[in-house]
């Protein structure tokens, strides 16, 4: 019978998470590594956050993306949480496995205490030390919780300054005649963006190598100009070189750069909350095209942001036109652009 070590991350705010041991086919396990001086052991669990200062953090919505190792696999997960209130959220996510297109699961309602109470009961009899943990999204003072069982070892690091959410899960046990290994790790944390009228593959398929893409317009700055030139493409994003020019200067070339799908949406597509979505046919020197636009605007504290932008519902991936606006007091910065061209790779 198989016996599994389960840090349940839909309890912490992911999809859950086991680690599977063919306890009969298991070699003696090695003597753990040295810890650090435990400084509590108790079965009631104490977080750096409670669900007010969660509340708080995540304002109208809240995404946060980690970086997934699993024994061979590599991959991404993206964590939402939106439609906040004093009771609770809904919470969503996006998993890509590999080369593999991603996953989008439904959103589900979740209550505050439901969702710190089950998250101090899969960590309770943790040992719990001090420390800093370093991921993508930076080197972070944590509480560091480790829980070992005969299967294995599993270590959550959690911090003060990202309320809500793991920096770092890591489970290590064995199986086999090999060490299995998960590992969850912070890269970013954004907010939660409108959904654009294509997949990821269509954009693959749409944006192959050889694509070029030219936008003209005018900023805070003086005239602008901007082309982007697609080297190569998969499902999971693309490589792309840019060059730049603003206010008369001589063009730039920038050195070639990757990005993922989601990150490239994210560039330019605006947060779900306070959005308005409309639909409209527009003209540029590049064609005509239907158009999926997304208004943007928010106000606070004496400063107003504004982002528009259209999105060629049968180009998957084409930006046709962005308005953007930041005004604080008398300073204001804009940023206005339009598709002067538009060549497909082969």
């Amino acid at each position: 019978m198989n016996r599994t070590i389960m840090f349940s991350l839909a309890l912490v705010l992911l999809a859950p998470l086991g680690l599977t041991v063919a306890a009969d086919e298991a070699p003696e396990r090695p003597k753990p590594r040295p810890e650090p001086k435990p400084e509590e052991k108790s079965a009631e669990v104490e977080l750096p956050w409670t669900a007010e200062d969660i509340r708080k953090g995540w304002g109208k919505g809240v995404s946060f993306l980690l970086d997934v190792e699993s024994g061979t696999d590599k991959g991404w997960l993206r964590w939402e949480a939106e439609n906040i209130t004093d009771k609770g959220f809904d919470e969503s996510e996006i998993e890509c496995k590999n080369d593999a297109p991603p996953r989008f699961g439904k959103a589900r309602q979740r209550t505050w205490d439901k969702h710190l109470s089950n998250l101090k009961q899969e960590l309770a009899g943790a040992v719990k030390s001090k420390g800093e943990v370093e991921v993508p999204y930076g080197k972070l003072a944590c509480d560091i919780y480790t829980i070992t069982k005969k299967e294995g070892t599993q270590k959550v690091a959690l911090s003060a300054k990202v309320p809500g959410m793991v920096v770092m899960m890591e489970v290590e046990g064995e199986g086999g005649e090999k060490r299995q290994h998960e590992k969850f790790s912070l890269r970013s944390i954004d907010p939660p963006v409108c959904q654009a009228p294509w997949n990821f593959d269509k954009i693959a398929e749409n944006f192959k190598a050889g694509t070029k893409t030219v936008y003209a317009g005018k900023s805070s700055e003086g005239d602008a100009r901007i082309e982007y030139v697609v080297d190569a493409s998969n499902i999971t994003g693309m490589t792309f070189t840019a060059t730049e020019s603003q206010g008369g200067s001589e063009p730039k070339k920038a050195e070639p750069a990757t990005t993922t799908w989601d990150a490239y949406l994210r560039y330019f597509v605006p947060p779900r909350y306070d959005t308005k979505t409309s639909e409209e046919k527009l003209k540029t020197p590049a064609g005509e095209f239907e158009c999926v636009v997304f208004a943007h605007v928010t106000e606070s504290n004496g400063a107003r942001a504004s982002q528009k932008v259209w999105l060629a519902k049968n180009e998957p991936g084409l930006m046709v036109r962005c308005e953007v606006e930041h005004q604080f007091g008398e300073q204001k910065m804009f940023y206005n652009m339009e598709l002067t061209e538009f060549v497909k790779g082969k």
